[in-house]
Order: C-alpha cells, then sequence, then structure tokens
C-alpha cells in the first residue's frame, strides 16, 4: 500500500487506532441527533446543536445522508428526478463546448492522481464512457467524474 504519499499500511494502522475513539465519540453524539424514522434514517433540521455537531465530525456512514439533506441537493433531487441523467446524457452526446470538453478531458486524469481509485484500469471501456475515444482504458471512476463535472458546467454554466 506503499503510495506516493508515504502513508504505508503500518501507518494507516496507527492512524486508525488513534481515530478510533474520535470516531466512537462522534457516533455517541449523533445516535443522540438523529431520528429513527419508518421510512430509515432521518436528520433533524438544520439547528445550532447540528451545526456544532456537523463541526466537530461526522461518523462515516452518515455522511452520504447528511451531505444530501443538508446541502439542498436531496430537495433538488426529489424535484426533478431525471435531471442529472438528462444532464449526463447531453455531457456525454458530445453537445458541451469544446473548450469546456477540452478542459474536462485535461483535468480528469489529473483529479485525485494519488488515489487508488483513480489508477485502477479496467480493460477496454465497455460504457464508452470518455466522449473523446471510448475505446481508451481508464479507471472507471474517471468517467463518473467526467459526468459530473460535465453536468455541472451545463447547470451553472457561468462557473
Amino acid at each position: 500500500m506503499e503510495e506516493r504519499s508515504g502513508i504505508t499500511e503500518a501507518n494507516y494502522a496507527r492512524f486508525e487506532a488513534l481515530y478510533l475513539p474520535k470516531q466512537e465519540r462522534q457516533r455517541e453524539r449523533w445516535d443522540k441527533i438523529t431520528l429513527l424514522a419508518k421510512d430509515g434514517l432521518r436528520l433533524p433540521m438544520a439547528n445550532e446543536r447540528v451545526k456544532i455537531a456537523l463541526r466537530k465530525g461526522l461518523p462515516r456512514e452518515l455522511r452520504p445522508i447528511a451531505w444530501l439533506s443538508y446541502s439542498g441537493a436531496e430537495a433538488c433531487m426529489s424535484s426533478s428526478p431525471m435531471r442529472y441523467l438528462e444532464m449526463a446524457r447531453y455531457v456525454q452526446s458530445g453537445m458541451l463546448q469544446n473548450e469546456l470538453a477540452q478542459q474536462i478531458e485535461a483535468d480528469v486524469p489529473r483529479a485525485f492522481a494519488n488515489n487508488r481509485q483513480f489508477r485502477q484500469l479496467i480493460p477496454h471501456n465497455p460504457l464508452g464512457l470518455a466522449w473523446n475515444n471510448p475505446s481508451v482504458d481508464e479507471p472507471p471512476i474517471h468517467g463518473s467524474l467526467r459526468r459530473v463535472i460535465g453536468s455541472i458546467m451545463v447547470h451553472l454554466p457561468l462557473l
């Protein structure tokens, strides 16, 4: 697991051992805050207590739920559930402005270069995720990142 960043399995194990008590405190704090509903886990509305708890940290398993809830993404998704798919199809169709598409193509391979998820190749890209060359071998996550960035550019063109 030796990475260019100098992280070894032994270093990571030591970090996890030191981080475990903090994770336990986060989990206890959030167990008091979260509400169990019939439809699963529900987070309370953002108030001062929740804001303080967010600043002190979230357990890993709550991070995706909290991000969707507190960022407003969940409300946007429920108001127009097909919007992201429409934007992703637009991006994949190659209709994104050439200048933007070229910038995204240049940035995606450089994104998180030290993260192993961004280096794992698959033989021949069966989904044709790259809009410039659908046969290129690339990590599957590159296609996901390309669609997300492209969709943001469609949604917020002045960004």
